[in-house]
């Protein structure tokens, strides 16, 4: 290395390069890295190995890295330190897929497995270069870190950089022009060889970074390990070496890698790279986007949760009031009754009394009094025993009121409906919850009909939410199923997929469904905002079409039937019938709307593979 080299420079490129030649995987680095389909590179042993168990050296990595985060001073571990995920989330499939472990896309393996898989030259070179900087005394400042913080731990360790020709760990030069990485005898061999003599060789320490990390790699071909990759396969677009033109490649067209132009395949792959770069500005807004959302749940949640107790606080408080409004009532009756009751019980004394008086009175005249006593008593006696008996003709005995006070309840029948008013809903956009929008046209399908609806509500497209309330395939295809999941909730989209999968069509009811028999478009119901929709034609080009009402407010722009699914207009425009997967009765015809029955539907009768209802708000 070039004495003028500054040494805290080459050890921050140092830490930089490691992380570059760190696999995924056993979180060490590269030892023979190949690429997957999605361009992510994992070492081949790895791959081999894969959920088969590296826990031992993965374990001591992830103490290695833990020491190596730490601070200069306090000496606490960086939050941002990784710990590699479990081997079990990776998976060969039959030595067929393999998952990639950081993007999750398969990689469809070849005959030959995961040896067949390209080469990652570049990180092959970066973890020589390493390697050989390393070999000149230079560490990187992860090693600084461990040996300040006087924790024990396994270093990283200093790799013997290996003589490509020999292979021995004394390398000591670098041949410019092939990218060999050769010994001191082997430089002397390399320059007394009639293929090599002209080559330009250099030893290490006279090499700087930027030179031993932009220089030629000697690349292996991975079939035959003893031969290097000479030759371009036009044919078949790539590189081979002489014994695979020989075997599998002797009717291609090849050539020799230096008869070939750059300037072609560089222009090929700049522009593929451009074209990917365009998109990299739509991610990453993407990307700011979906978080700002994120950002939002919370808030939200907190928002929402606010809701639910206030809302409950509010019942409570109302079933409170009506706990106290009932125990006074029953109070009341209670005082009331016992004043009744207690008036006729002292009437009803009274009585006696005047009964026990008169007879007494009457035994002691009968008992002890003269002739002349008895004649003069007698009229008054008659006349009070007289008076007596018809009191007692016209006196109530029965009690006047019965002892019990009854409290009635129907809270077993209405709680349920008092708590279905009660909802949170996971409302998110219509594609993400549909069976029916899933192509790949399902977001300018979604978007119509989220701006039909918005307009309808009187706001924006992507502030309406959507809320699955019944799918025929999962609920039941009956009209009771229907009416069951639908009835009495608010404003709903309905979403038809006929049954050969070529139309997409529906409605939008601005007023709730019943199970009543009857239209719903007077003017105390006004439905002028409801209107049909076609989403996807038979050809698949047409775009999304609305169909408003001919006449807004019309009488009959919705229809209820209790045995039967959701009909629009007076047509009927659109009518669902039960069963409308096996059955004939659900069809089309132009009625209160601007729909022609072609252009949405294509057939009078029809059959339907899926339909749902969404509420929308």
């Amino acid at each position: 290395m070039a004495d003028a080299a500054d040494a805290a420079q080459v050890a921050d490129e140092l830490v930089q390069m490691r992380r570059e030649v760190e696999c995924p995987v056993c979180m060490a680095q590269y030892t023979d890295p190949r690429c997957l389909a999605c361009l992510h590179t994992i070492c081949l042993e790895c791959l081999r190995q894969m959920g088969d168990g590296r826990e031992q050296k993965r374990a001591r990595t992830v103490q290695w890295r833990q020491h190596a985060c730490l601070t200069e001073g306090g000496g606490d571990p960086v939050p941002a330190c990784p710990v590699p995920p479990p081997l079990s989330s990776y998976r060969v499939d039959h030595n067929t897929t393999i998952v990639c472990p950081i993007c999750r896309n398969l990689t469809t393996l070849g005959g030959e497995g995961v040896d067949g898989l390209l080469k990652n030259f570049y990180l092959e070179k970066l973890v020589d270069v390493i390697a050989i900087v390393e070999a000149q005394g230079h560490r990187a400042r992860d090693d600084a870190a461990l040996a300040r913080s006087g924790q024990q731990g396994d270093p990283v360790e200093v790799v013997p950089v290996k003589c490509t020709e020999c292979e021995e760990p004394s390398a000591t030069s670098k041949c410019i022009t092939c990218g060999g990485l050769l010994c001191d005898l082997c430089v002397d061999h390399h320059g007394r060889s009639r293929h090599t003599r002209s080559h330009e060789v250099k030893r290490f320490a006279d090499m700087g970074m930027d030179e031993l990390k932009t220089g030629s790699a000697l690349m292996i071909c991975p079939r035959h390990e003893d031969l290097e990759l000479s030759l371009y396969c036009k044919t078949c677009d790539t590189t081979i070496c002489m014994m695979c033109a020989a075997l599998k490649h002797k009717t291609h067209d090849s050539c020799e890698i230096a008869d070939v132009g750059s300037e072609h395949h560089t222009a090929v792959i700049r522009r593929a790279r451009d074209a990917v770069t365009a998109l990299i500005p739509q991610l990453e807004a993407a990307v700011v986007g979906v978080q700002g959302v994120i950002d939002l749940v919370g808030p939200t949640r907190d928002g929402v949760q606010e809701q639910i107790r206030q809302e409950s606080r509010r019942i409570i408080a109302a079933v409170e009031a009506r706990t106290e409004e009932l125990l006074a009532k029953a109070a009341r009756s209670a005082t009331t009754k016992t004043a009744d009751l207690e008036g006729q019980k002292s009437m009803i004394g009274q009585l006696l009394r005047g009964f026990n008086g008169g007879v007494v009175f009457c035994d002691s005249v009968l008992e002890g009094a003269t002739v002349a006593e008895m004649l003069s008593a007698k009229a008054q006696l008659l006349a009070r025993l007289t008076a007596v008996r018809e009191q007692f003709a016209t006196l109530a005995t029965d009690p006047v009121t019965d002892g019990v006070i009854e409290f009635h309840s129907t809270a077993d029948e209405a709680l349920p409906g008092l708590l279905t008013t009660l909802t949170v809903s996971d409302t998110v956009r219509l594609a993400r919850l549909s069976a029916i929008i899933t192509t790949e046209t399902s977001r300018r399908q979604s978007d119509a009909l989220a701006q039909w609806v918005g307009e309808a509500l009187g706001k924006g497209p992507k502030d309406v939410r959507f809320e699955l309330l019944f799918r025929a395939t999962q609920d039941g295809w009956t009209a009771r199923d229907f009416h069951r999941c639908c009835d009495n909730r608010g404003k709903t989209v309905v979403l038809c997929r006929t049954a050969d999968g070529t139309r997409v069509f529906g409605g939008f009811a601005a007023v709730a469904w019943t199970s009543n028999d009857g239209w719903l478009g007077s003017s105390e119901v006004p439905v002028r905002d409801s209107f049909l929709f076609s989403l996807k034609a038979a050809d698949g080009a047409a775009p999304p079409q609305q169909f408003r009402l001919n006449t807004p407010g019309d009488p009959r722009s919705i229809y209820c039937y209790p045995t039967c699914g959701p009909i629009f207009g007076r047509g009927n425009d659109l009518c669902i019938s039960e069963n409308a997967n096996t059955g004939t009765g659900s069809y089309s015809a132009e009625g209160s709307y601007s729909a022609h029955t072609m252009r949405m539907v294509g057939t009078r009768y029809f059959q339907l593979s899926e339909y749902e209802v969404f509420l929308v708000r």
